[in-house]
């Protein structure tokens, strides 16, 4: 077991001169540099699970709190009911038990190292009590399993896309087409030698989640026997989830894939009807939830636990006769650690792939490359073997009471979509699916299964798939440039149309609103004027993906389309609406982008350079309705980076809500001006790089 041995104050180091070298060389330490990034030196890899342990808990011990308590299923209980749906969802899953006996089956060492990460986060919290709210504490110490019980919730709320299953009158009513709708956000570039103006293969990493919350990446740098590795993690990930090695490198984007089918029920009696039989649940033992009111009064309510043939019950109505149950596709937790350590020690294409091979994710597209010059796609997922139907069929509630639509397994990774050193050059992700990965396209729909997503590209695709065509050879720089890019695709491909349409009336506010459009650079600079109008009128037209373009999405012109009005007259009055509510708003037609829109993390306050990716810019920025009428940023550009697979290694990367979610702390937000200004910071693996900007250290 790891013991602190010292902290020392960079200004300090002087302290450390009586340390023997013999002494710094068998302390494991982790040194924090100036943007609060740890860089972890471990003698061997299950100190580097305690160190990622400690370093997580010292950066978001409230944050890694909140996550870990709604893993416990009693979050409603301390922090009142806007948790109960998470606690039912816990229970209901069987969350907790599963994860149980996964952590009980962990190989090798792996049991080990995962005590160690939870070890790592206790002795911090057990060392620096007042690092947690009062309201939290009740969490720590955290045993072992809870860190796979955290992965495994993380996991199933993203193949569940965040539905709510236990707002059942919501839930009913709402469908997996839905679901499967629902915004989702993530970049991913790989560009072959023979695209580099410097002959070295290239990556883009660019994941887009909430900011803040569980879905918090955590910026890190791992240094022990047999992994030199930098990139992030989300809270309470033991493991780098995308990152790179001096060999190689990764990233992952959400893709589109059916895993999760919601099956109705015909109850009869204390059973339900299957092949016109009637089949008994399976029972397990009630819950009883406790949830604490505005008024500090805790109430309880039993949560009654039913398995079917087809999964856990989530809604249960014996008066109207009817259930739901769900059937979730995806292995989860299981061995989700071993998966990603084993490709912190991958060095090459064929042994990373191994490694997919063995412990296959779920989901995820992964976007690859490395120093040999290979880049690679591959489309991940857990996809059930149907025996009936088609997409369509699968994408509302499924009859449950025959058993041709029970699926038993899943099939097996080598029947998705790969693409391996493509002869364009170039792969891209933009959570497209997997056809538009280069272009023109290399994958044929047709060779896998049925059940897979139909082609599309959406105008954020479409925009970075042109960049990167227009660009035979891609230096560095124009990469970072490429992967900053916020030029907006809907008004290059709109906008024409909308003044044409107005040029045929004599409203002045239509002018007057084309005169601001016509003059603005369609970008979403801080000081882009214009912006704010045409994001305005195109929400209120229905938004990047309503029905009012004369010419939908169409395989065969997939990065011109879609394109024009419907309804110009409409477009035009549209118009009009659009400018006399933001003249009302902000007094001005041309207020700048950043004036309204604002990335506000702490006691930070700064101007966007961002919008929603379904405008068709490259650069993510999700937004909420602020009380001040602006808009605030919620979602986005998480941890980037752009890396050179050169010697050395070149690599550049921020994460712009910062590296601590702990009040007091000073890189809270401290990266937010740095991205308004759409830059890039070195990310230091050199040791004595990181020695030269190390703010403390800690020695164990």
């Amino acid at each position: 077991m790891l013991r602190r041995l010292c902290v020392v104050a960079a200004g300090s180091l002087a302290l450390l001169t009586n340390v023997s070298a013999d002494n710094q060389q068998r302390s494991s330490e982790i040194l924090w540099d100036s943007w609060g990034v740890p860089h972890l030196y471990a003698n061997t890899q299950e100190d580097a699970f305690y160190l990622m342990g400690w370093a997580q808990a010292r950066a978001h011990a409230n944050t890694l709190a909140v996550s870990l308590g709604q893993v416990r299923g009693r979050a409603a209980e301390h922090w009142g009911s806007k948790y109960a749906s998470s606690d039912a969802m816990v229970h209901n899953l069987g969350v907790l038990e599963r994860s149980a006996q996964w952590f009980e089956q962990e190989r090798g060492p792996y049991r080990e190292r995962i005590a160690a990460f939870a070890r790592g986060m206790n002795e911090y919290v057990a060392a620096h009590p007042d690092a947690l709210a009062a309201e939290n504490r009740w969490v720590f110490p955290v045993e072992p399993s809870l860190i796979v019980a955290h992965n495994t919730r993380l996991i199933a709320g993203f193949l569940m896309h965040e539905a709510d299953t236990s707002a059942i009158g919501e839930y009913i009513s709402r469908t997996k087409q839905a679901r499967d709708n629902a915004p989702r956000g993530s970049n991913g570039f790989a560009i072959a030698p023979k695209r580099s103006t410097n002959g070295n293969a290239m990556l883009v990493i660019n994941p887009h989640l909430s900011w803040g919350g569980e879905l918090t990446f955590f910026e890190s740098h791992i240094v022990a026997p047999g992994i030199d590795a930098y990139g992030a993690s989300l809270l309470g990930q033991p493991f780098l989830s995308l990152g790179f090695t001096p060999d190689l490198g990764w990233t992952q984007t959400v893709n589109p894939y059916d895993g999760v089918d919601t099956y109705e029920l015909t109850l009869q009696g204390e059973g339900y009807l299957f092949d016109g039989k009637v089949r008994s649940f399976e029972r397990l033992a009630d819950v009883t939830l406790k949830v604490r009111g505005a008024d500090g009064k805790v109430t309880e309510q039993v949560l009654e636990r039913r398995r079917s043939v087809h999964g856990p019950v989530i809604y249960y109505d014996a008066a109207a006769g009817k259930a739901l149950a769900v059937r979730i596709s995806g292995r989860e937790g299981e061995r989700i650690v071993e998966r990603f350590w084993s490709l912190l020690q991958a060095r090459t294409m064929q042994q990373f792939e191994a490694v997919n091979q063995r412990l296959p994710l779920s989901f995820f597209n992964t976007v690859y490359a490395d120093r040999g010059g290979h880049i690679l796609f591959q489309y991940n997922a857990d996809l059930p073997d149907r025996r009936v139907g088609d997409r369509q069929t699968w994408r509302g509630i499924v009859p449950g009471d025959r058993s041709e639509y029970l699926w038993s397994k899943t099939l097996p990774i080598t029947q998705m979509p790969r693409l391996a050193d493509p002869t364009t050059g170039f792969l891209q992700n933009s959570n497209d699916p997997p056809w538009s990965s280069t272009f023109p396209w290399e994958l044929d729909p047709a060779r896998y299964s049925k059940f897979l997503p139909a082609p599309a590209m959406d105008f954020r695709a479409q925009s970075i798939t042109k960049n990167l065509l227009a660009t035979p050879k891609l230096s560095f720089e124009e990469l970072v440039r490429q992967r900053n890019a916020n030029r907006v695709e809907m008004a290059d491909r709109f906008l024409p149309d909308l003044f044409a349409a107005v040029a045929t009336t004599d409203d002045g506010t239509a002018r007057e609103a084309a005169t601001v459009l016509q003059a603005w650079n369609r970008h979403v600079d801080p000081d882009s004027r214009g912006a704010v109008l045409f994001l305005q009128w195109v929400d209120a037209m229905g938004g990047p993906s309503g029905d009012w373009f004369a010419e939908p999405w169409n395989e065969k012109a997939p990065l011109t389309t879609p394109r024009g009005l419907k309804s110009p007259a409409n477009a035009v009055q549209t118009l009009v609406k659009a400018a006399e509510e933001v003249r009302e708003r902000y007094g001005a037609l041309d207020v700048p982008f950043g004036d309204v829109y604002r990335m506000r993390v702490g006691d930070k306050d700064v101007p966007s350079r961002v919008a929603s990716v379904f405008y068709g810019t490259a650069a993510d920025g999700g937004f909420r309705r602020a009380e001040d009428g602006k808009y605030a940023i919620s979602s986005g550009d998480t941890f980037i980076a752009v890396v050179e697979f050169s010697k050395p290694t070149r690599a550049e990367g921020i994460l712009p809500y910062g590296n601590s979610s702990q009040p007091g702390s000073p890189h809270v937000g401290d990266q937010l001006e740095l991205f308004s200004q759409g830059k890039l910071r070195p990310l230091w693996r050199d040791r004595r790089d990181v020695e030269e900007h190390t703010k403390l250290r800690e020695r164990f």
